[in-house]
């Protein structure tokens, strides 16, 4: 129902000159801009289509039933240059009449820079200089109070904020066209409060970290791509451990989404979850198991462990690349998944496989299966001996620890 609403509301904003909607905002009431005002109006679809039947009304506040003290109301406006937060309302506006900005800045820099100007008397002037400029995609504004660029609006390219990204008191940032569920423009994450970038991110993580996705675009999203490997599997009485599990996934951010990335250390799944800040109830979006223990056979994985020789026949090297770990003559080797990473197109980032672990000569004639081989990320790995996989989330040979596995995440 809510998803049929908004597609509703997308297609009565597309054609009229009310193209600009923001949640918990209304119109300040003056003198002379409230036009009418309806009571049992229940959605924000009804109040615009109200307000385009007037020809006086440039913008609709709607309140919705958490309101008070106008549960389901609509009024209808002149101008609505003015606005104080509401609780449970959307307010719709011409765009020279709307800002859907937040109060975070950017690095300015060649790349990124269209044109800087002086003496701009507010943040609506400074965007529609951006939008009267076809290089402009959004726009920073230092109002009169900012310590050193009074009056200043700054014109930025599509490249979008650039490190470092920070918090300011007196300064604004927002695209030139505020649009409704559409990919985010302006946008930034946060790191324990404090902005580390916006869309472009790449991240690879080898500890849990939580991200905070932050805009101010009614219904805007962004596109996420997810890998996540495993840690690695036990060696056990012989037999090599499995490398850990290697999965991809996608996924949707929204405003005030919270992206949590942990990757598994030795014997221990990766996984990132999304979820509401404020409802809570995370989704788990993608998760990669640990790789298998040794056992009676080599342990099963992204790639398998080596099996177990008592005769000094088979030399038991762990699996790599995907595949099968080697078969000792007294137990096999570990199955592994077949999965190619060549099939897999990361913007940052360039995985390669591992090298499986040595067998390790116990006796003469006892030898026993190294572990499976993990993943190389940029050519990149945790440190371990010749016995485990090689690789993130390679298994364990040799009653060593298995390593441990890593996330990323592209959005």
């Amino acid at each position: 129902m809510v998803l049929l609403l908004l597609v509703s509301l997308l297609s009565t904003v597309s054609s009229s000159p009310i193209d600009c909607l923001l949640d918990n905002q209304e119109c300040e009431v003056t003198a002379d801009n409230l036009i009418n005002f309806s009571l049992e109006v229940n959605t924000a679809e009804e109040c615009l289509t109200i307000c385009t039947d007037d020809d006086r009304c440039t913008a609709f506040t709607h309140f919705g039933k958490e309101n008070s003290p106008f549960p389901h109301s609509c009024f209808l406006y002149t101008a609505c240059r003015s606005r104080v937060p509401c609780t449970d309302c959307t307010t719709g506006s011409i765009q020279d009449d709307c800002t859907c900005s937040f109060n975070y800045s950017g690095t300015v820099g060649s790349s990124n820079t269209v044109d800087i100007i002086g003496s701009v008397t507010d943040e609506l002037d400074c965007k529609r200089e951006c939008s009267a400029n076809e290089d402009c995609a959004i726009y920073t504004f230092y109002n009169s109070e900012d310590p050193s660029n009074h009056n200043v609006c700054i014109l930025l390219s599509a490249t979008g904020l650039q490190d470092p990204v920070s918090a300011c008191d007196h300064c604004a940032t927002g695209p030139a066209t505020c649009r409704t569920g559409q990919q985010c423009q302006v946008a930034v994450f946060l790191k324990d409060g404090a902005a580390i970038k916006g869309p472009p991110l790449s991240i690879f993580v080898e500890e849990s970290m939580s991200l905070i996705f932050l805009s101010n675009e009614k219904d805007c999203y962004a596109n996420i791509s997810i890998l996540a490997i495993g840690g690695g599997g036990g060696y056990s009485y012989g037999e090599g451990g499995g490398s850990g599990y290697v999965e991809t996934g996608a996924g949707v951010l929204k405003n005030n989404n919270r992206v949590v990335l942990t990757p598994g250390g030795a014997g221990q799944p990766s996984s990132v979850t999304v979820d509401d800040l404020h409802a809570g109830g995370g989704q788990v979006q993608v998760e990669a198991k640990q790789g298998g223990d040794g056992g009676s056979s080599g342990g099963n994985g992204y790639s398998g462990g080596g099996g177990q020789s008592t005769s000094g026949v088979g030399e038991p090297r762990g699996g790599e690349n995907g595949e099968d770990g080697s078969d000792g003559d007294y137990r096999p080797g570990g199955r592994g998944s077949r999965l190619d990473l060549g099939q897999i197109t990361l913007r940052d980032f360039e995985l390669t496989p591992g090298a499986g672990g040595e067998h390790y000569v116990y006796t003469g004639d006892h030898w026993r299966g190294g572990g499976g081989g993990g993943v190389l990320v940029n050519g990149l790995a945790p440190e371990a001996n010749e016995y485990n996989g090689q690789g993130y989330g390679g298994g364990a040979g040799d009653q060593m620890e298995a390593n441990p596995g890593c996330v990323i995440i592209e959005v």
